[in-house]
This record gives structure tokens, C-alpha cells and sequence, in this order.
């Protein structure tokens, strides 16, 4: 357990949240230029999209993979429903993961696109409305680059 001053920590994730220096919120405050201003643009523009889908970005935390590589995996299922149009506009009439269409197009392990679905629309959607500044955070490593999508 970590302590600051006077308070008690649990987790590093009560430290960051309970922390307004530690937080996006905080940090993009504490810097005034033209690049954390469209970055700022771009978190509002998704957090009101998420709110459209009615996530949370503390869903998209409590459901994001903790292991490196089941993190990049989600990121590559993601991918492959950012990029292909009959998997896109499942996601966007159903507003859920087509997992039986996932499943027959790849290895795709249906429980745990289950376990981490909010978090592999989070990065749907960021990719899918090219939220350009946010786009090399969620893609996975052999995606990025200049100007890389889905």
C-alpha cells in the first residue's frame, strides 16, 4: 500500500485517478499549446461518443487487458473490425461485437472478446472516426507509423 501525505493508496489506479497531477485531465491543463489543445479536442469528441454508446472511460479501464500481449491482440481484433465494412456496420446497427462473424474469419477467442468488448470498442471508434492524435496510442505495434490506420 503507497502513501502520499495523508492519504492511503491501494492501487496505482486510485493513485492516478485520486491524483489531479497524475490525470489526463490534470496534465492536459498544465500544458497550454496547440497540440495538447487538439488532443484535448479529441479526448472530449470521444468521451461524448463513448457516452453515445453509454461507456464510460472508466469501463474502457476496468475492461482493458492487463497483459501485454492480450492487449495487443484485442488491439489487432479491433483492427479487423475497424477495417472490414460487414464487421463495421454490425458494430454500428447492433452496437455490440460481431463475435460469430469474428469467430468464422479468424482465431478469435469469443471469451475474450466478451471480457474486453468495451474496451475493443473504444478503440473501434477512435480508429473508425480517425481521431488522429489517439490513433498510434490503440493501434497495435506492427500498425504504427506515419499516417497509419486499420
Amino acid at each position: 500500500m503507497a502513501e502520499s501525505g495523508d492519504r492511503k493508496y491501494t492501487s496505482f489506479r486510485d493513485v492516478f485517478f485520486s491524483n489531479p497531477e497524475c490525470s489526463v485531465t490534470g496534465a492536459v491543463q498544465r500544458r497550454d499549446n496547440p497540440e495538447m489543445a487538439v488532443r484535448r479536442e479529441q479526448i472530449t469528441e470521444l468521451i461524448s461518443i463513448l457516452q453515445d454508446w453509454k461507456i464510460t472511460l472508466d469501463d474502457v479501464v476496468k475492461t482493458s487487458p492487463g497483459d501485454w500481449k492480450v492487449r495487443e491482440r484485442a488491439k489487432e481484433i479491433a483492427c479487423q473490425v475497424a477495417g472490414d465494412q460487414e464487421l463495421m456496420s454490425f458494430l454500428l446497427d447492433h452496437r455490440t461485437l460481431p463475435l460469430r462473424l469474428l469467430g468464422e474469419r479468424g482465431n478469435v477467442d469469443r471469451k475474450a472478446c466478451q471480457k474486453h468488448e468495451k474496451y475493443i470498442i473504444a478503440v473501434v471508434l477512435i480508429v473508425y472516426h480517425r481521431l488522429g492524435d489517439l490513433v498510434p496510442y490503440v493501434l497495435p505495434r506492427g500498425r504504427r507509423g506515419e499516417n497509419a490506420y486499420c
